[in-house]
């Protein structure tokens, strides 16, 4: 985290030094993924909390039918035990998570590829922007939003680890 942070910043101050203009598309962004970041961790940590307490319910169940095999051929519960073992929330919601973050990334690198590119051939007035210098404003931005995502897939196994902590530490309790 400290690491993408830094990059983040060293970034940022670098592509304000080539073009602030630019730079205030990416800044823009970044708000915007810093709330969708909040809302899926928020949301992911809920579905994993549930998946956490299915998951002992489910554990409970399996060792029962695994010693009660007999009688659950015999009650033909087999269907009903197959579908405690669908839950796919968390999963849903976390696979969500990154590919928004991603979209939202590559946007930001095509909004800035396509105004920078006008001002390179002079269609928008006031971004006075160079070839070569457009190609490293582009990677900048590419290289500041490659720790972005780096924080996406932290925060999302963050959000899980802590749902296993919770229900580790309630049953200590």
């Amino acid at each position: 985290l400290f690491w993408a942070m830094f990059t983040m910043l060293g970034v940022l101050v670098m592509i304000y030094i080539t073009n602030w203009k630019l730079a205030l598309i990416i800044t823009v962004l970044t708000p915007i993924m810093f709330i969708i970041c909040v809302f899926f961790t928020k949301m992911i940590l809920n579905a994993y909390r549930d998946v956490r307490k299915t998951n002992s319910k489910i554990t409970g169940s399996f060792n029962e039918s695994i010693l009660g095999a007999k009688t659950t051929k015999t009650l033909c519960l087999e269907d009903s035990r197959n579908e405690e073992f669908y839950s796919l929330s968390a999963i849903l919601r976390s696979s969500l998570f990154w590919p928004i973050i991603l979209i939202l990334g590559y946007i930001g690198v095509a909004t800035t590829l396509g105004v920078g590119a006008g001002g390179v051939l002079g269609y928008i007035g006031g971004i006075a922007i160079t070839g070569p210098m457009l190609y490293l404003f582009i990677n900048y931005t590419t290289l500041f939003f490659d720790p972005v995502m780096a924080i996406a897939r932290i925060l999302s196994d963050l959000q899980q680890a802590q749902a296993s902590a919770e229900r580790i530490i309630s049953l200590i309790e």
